[in-house]
């Protein structure tokens, strides 16, 4: 996952290894590397320079 997507979830009060068990049931994260769980995520829903909305809105509606 992005760096960015890793500090924005420990800011909220989530580990990487919380976020890929919440959608996957590992500590192994198998989504986009932007943190979406949508693997097609990145390029499709956002550029590549651009920040995730899918994991903001995700983490916002928890």
């Amino acid at each position: 996952m992005y760096v960015t997507t890793i500090e924005f979830l420990f800011a909220h009060g989530i580990t990487a290894a919380d976020w890929a068990q919440e959608h996957f049931g590992t500590d192994t994260w198998h989504g986009d590397i932007c943190g979406c769980p949508d693997d097609r995520c990145l390029g499709n829903h956002h550029d590549e320079a651009d920040p995730c909305p899918c994991v903001r809105s995700l983490v916002t509606n928890r």
